[in-house]
C-alpha cells in the first residue's frame, strides 16, 4: 500500500505506478525499492516486471540483484532507434535483425529453464525440419546481406 501512498504524496509518477500494478501486491514495494536503489529508468523498470512476470525463484532472485544485467542478457545492449550510420534499409534490416535475435533468446532462456525444457523425443523430430529451415533461412538472409563470400569463409 506504500506505492499507492507514494502515488497521492507524487512521490511515484502515474506511469511507474500503472506498470507496478503488474505485479502482486507484496512484490510492488520492493521493485519500487530497487527501482530508486538502482535508479532505474522507465523502460528499464518495465523491462524488469515482464522479467518478474512468470519467472522461477531463482530466476527473480537474479533480476533482483542484478537488474541491468538481467536487462542486457535478455536484450542485449539498449540501442538506438536508428542507428544515423545507416540508410533507411539498412536501419529497417537491423530493426528487424534484433527483433530476430530477441525472439532466439527468448525461446533459448525458455529451453533452460527447469521443466519447461523436457521436450519428448516426438517433439524433436517434428520440430527438426522447422529448426533446420531457421538456420537455413538465416544463412540465406546472411548471404544476401553480405555477398557470396560469406559461404567461402565459413568452409575454409
Amino acid at each position: 500500500m506504500a506505492v499507492k501512498e507514494d502515488l497521492r504524496l507524487g512521490l511515484v509518477g502515474p506511469s511507474l505506478a500503472q506498470e507496478l500494478t503488474r505485479l502482486p501486491v507484496g512484490n510492488q514495494e520492493a521493485l519500487l525499492a530497487l527501482a530508486r536503489r538502482a535508479t532505474l529508468t522507465m523502460p528499464e523498470v518495465s523491462g524488469v516486471i515482464d522479467l518478474l512476470v512468470g519467472a522461477s525463484a531463482e530466476q527473480a532472485a537474479f533480476v533482483l540483484a542484478k537488474p541491468r544485467e538481467a536487462l542486457a542478457q535478455v536484450h542485449g545492449m539498449p540501442v538506438a532507434l536508428a542507428d544515423p550510420r545507416l540508410s533507411r534499409a539498412g536501419n529497417w534490416l537491423a530493426r528487424h535483425l534484433r527483433q530476430a535475435q530477441e525472439a532466439l533468446v527468448r525461446v533459448e532462456n525458455w529451453l533452460r529453464t527447469p521443466n519447461e525444457r523436457e521436450l519428448h523425443e516426438s517433439d524433436r523430430e517434428i520440430l527438426r525440419p522447422l529448426l533446420a529451415r531457421v538456420g537455413d533461412q538465416a544463412s540465406v538472409v546472411a548471404e544476401l546481406v553480405l555477398g557470396p563470400p560469406l559461404k567461402q569463409e565459413r568452409s575454409s
